[in-house]
């Protein structure tokens, strides 16, 4: 008893240590981004030739990049990652630094059909076995992106709900 109240003096001086420290990262946090947002002004109100090269790179990049082919960066890098592992070798992404025309894909309803049946035998087999190895994940995604998107969709969706509620244990 008599310890108890040098333990909740000492247990209070590590709350208030712990909220002061609390307070400085976001201090820090709201001065990393007032200099950034310095930076981003000072950067479109000065010529492209005037700025450093790295924010003159960073901006044009930015601005040339579509959502298909930030999600082929995506994809470069996930398989890039999968392949150091000797899951699935990287796909290569076009050199031209002028984004892709969009092309509009047609789908065979009978192939989608065979491809929709697969996948749903797929992850009834994972489900019975209840996990599902990074290999074969890679292959179901690799069917999955065959389908039309609405299609694509609802797979994935089976897919993270499957894999959320535990019936399949394996990671995305």
């Amino acid at each position: 008893m008599k310890w108890l109240v040098p333990l909740s003096a000492f247990q209070t001086l590590l709350l208030v240590m712990l909220g002061l420290h609390a307070i400085k990262l976001d201090m820090r946090t709201d001065q990393l981004v007032e200099s950034v947002d310095t930076l981003n002004k000072d950067l479109q109100q000065t010529s492209p030739a005037a700025a450093p090269i790295e924010w003159a790179e960073a901006a044009t990049v930015g601005a040339n990049l579509t959502a298909d082919d930030i999600r082929m960066i995506i994809r470069e890098e996930y398989q890039t990652i999968a392949a150091e592992d000797g899951a699935v070798a990287p796909v290569q992404r076009a050199a031209s630094a002028s984004p892709a025309p969009q092309q509009t894909a047609s789908y065979n309803q009978g192939q989608t059909l065979l491809t929709q049946s697969a996948i749903d035998q797929d992850l009834e087999i994972y489900k019975k076995r209840g996990s599902i190895s990074t290999i074969e994940m890679d292959q179901l995604h690799a069917q999955i992106a065959e389908l039309p998107p609405e299609a694509r969709r609802a797979a994935l969706i089976r897919l993270t709900r499957a894999i959320n509620s535990g019936e399949i244990k394996g990671q995305f």
